[in-house]
């Protein structure tokens, strides 16, 4: 089998790699605007081919896309505001995600179909959306297009809901504070939370892409039913609770905002 992903430097990306460069019989491509960010075991590794280019390069994706079985797009970025539970301001971004996410996305898809790919992995690492509109969730407008948009296609797509990533979460919607090792909380503290971590979330996609039968929305998260966290039974999710007792929170890669450094681990100059 052969995967070919997009936008492969990123910290999910990489991620995902490395589990898939264990399995047998499975070799991956990574396409990036810079391969130099890959890590360097990455990119030595036998089964692995890194490609170099830009989003807007359709010789180069067509390249990388063409004989693979399995599409990763792993393009990321946000266009909206700052979370409201942390500033009402708006904010104007200064990325490109637009451009990215939501026209590189569809470009990507467009090439996919007419090389026939098998199947196609979005961008989108979400809790299950597909009764929202655009527009009631700014964080999830490009998001929403690009399920829109598969939905005009013939191509298979996989979408692997999870819940908010635990890492980004506790800091950046500030229900945890290590300054003064305070927790907040909403409503009465009983409500439930479904949160996942980055690893069982690739866990699960790592399981997902090889697995011919994988397709459509594919719910891996703890609360809501029915779930698809059966099909792979040897991937046992953390808990938040565990994942405080296992993970240290002062290293910047277990605790951390979105797309940017944490006013925290920026202080402290890391």
């Amino acid at each position: 089998m052969i995967v070919t992903i997009f936008g492969a430097n990123g910290n999910l990306s990489v991620r995902i790699t490395r589990l898939l460069l264990q399995k047998p019989n499975l070799s991956v491509r990574g396409y990036a605007r810079n391969i130099s960010k890959i890590p360097e075991d990455i990119r030595n590794h036998q089964q692995y081919e890194a490609i170099q280019s830009k989003v807007t390069d359709e010789e180069k994706i067509r390249g990388a896309v063409r004989s693979a079985d399995v599409i990763v797009c792993q393009y990321q970025g946000f266009d909206g505001m700052n979370p409201p539970l942390l500033s009402p301001a708006r904010v104007t971004l200064t990325n490109n995600a637009p451009s990215v996410v939501l026209d590189g996305q569809k470009r990507l898809i467009d090439i996919c179909e007419e090389e026939k790919v098998g199947r196609f992995f979005s961008s989108a690492f979400v809790g299950d959306i597909r009764g929202m509109k655009v527009g009631q969730h700014e964080r999830m407008i490009l998001t929403l297009q690009i399920f829109q948009y598969l939905e005009t296609k013939k191509l298979r797509s996989v979408h692997l809901m999870c819940g908010a990533f635990i890492e980004t979460w506790l800091e950046y919607s500030g229900v945890i504070d290590l300054d003064t090792n305070t927790v907040s909380c909403w409503g009465t503290g009983d409500e439930i939370w479904d949160l996942t971590s980055y690893d069982d979330s690739i866990a699960y996609t790592a399981e997902a892409i090889p697995d011919k039968s994988a397709d459509g929305a594919n719910g891996v998260m703890l609360t809501k039913d029915p779930l698809d966290n059966s099909r792979y039974p040897h991937i046992k999710p953390q808990t938040v609770e565990e994942f405080m007792k296992t993970h240290d929170l002062t290293r910047p890669e277990n605790l951390q905002a979105p797309n940017s450094k944490s006013a925290r681990v920026e202080a402290l100059g890391k």
